[in-house]
């Protein structure tokens, strides 16, 4: 095989020009993983707030969360679904004072709004279906023959009637 490459001066062209893209390649891919480490190590051994650049990066801990919930809210978004609320600006004012000064805040709050009213009585849905129950006010005793009322019977010993007033009624009622 080699004395066909060595003989072919088409196929040598062609391994030379495989093996500069090969190598070119592996070169690009180093230095992208270089340069991402270097940029890091720069920015971990910065004071915070030292150069202006620094504030507008924000932290290297919650980049990768901020750009998740970014492209999600882009994508719904992008789907129709229109996340901007009405006052938009005022709900922005209270996000950053409750520490969340992402620009996209006010459209994730706005969409997590919008899950927990669909979602939540979905959930409370599936839970009553599950069990096999209903949704009451009421609740129910596991013996029957126990009242589901927390006032005793008046004819009953433990009712709250003195001793002469159970003898009248017990007379009356033999009548």
């Amino acid at each position: 095989m080699l004395q066909l490459v060595a003989d072919n001066s088409l196929l040598r062209l062609l391994l030379l020009v495989l093996l500069f893209a090969i190598v070119a390649a592996a070169v690009y891919f180093i230095a992208q993983a270089t340069s991402v480490r270097q940029l890091a190590r720069r920015r971990l051994l910065e004071p915070a707030g030292s150069t202006p650049s620094a504030a507008m990066q924000g932290s290297l801990r919650s980049e990768g969360i901020q750009s998740a919930w970014l492209k999600l809210v882009n994508s719904i978004e992008k789907g129709g679904v229109s996340l901007v609320d009405t006052k938009d600006a005022a709900l922005r004012q209270k996000l950053i004072a409750a520490g969340y000064p992402a620009p996209f805040a006010p459209r994730v709050y706005t969409l997590v709004r919008l899950v927990m009213v669909v979602g939540l009585p979905i959930l409370v849905f599936l839970f009553f279906w599950s069990t096999g129950s209903s949704p009451s006010m009421t609740t129910k005793s596991a013996d029957p023959t126990q009242s589901r009322s927390a006032v005793p019977p008046v004819n009953s010993p433990t009712s709250c009637g003195s001793s002469a007033a159970l003898r009248a009624k017990h007379r009356a009622s033999k009548a």
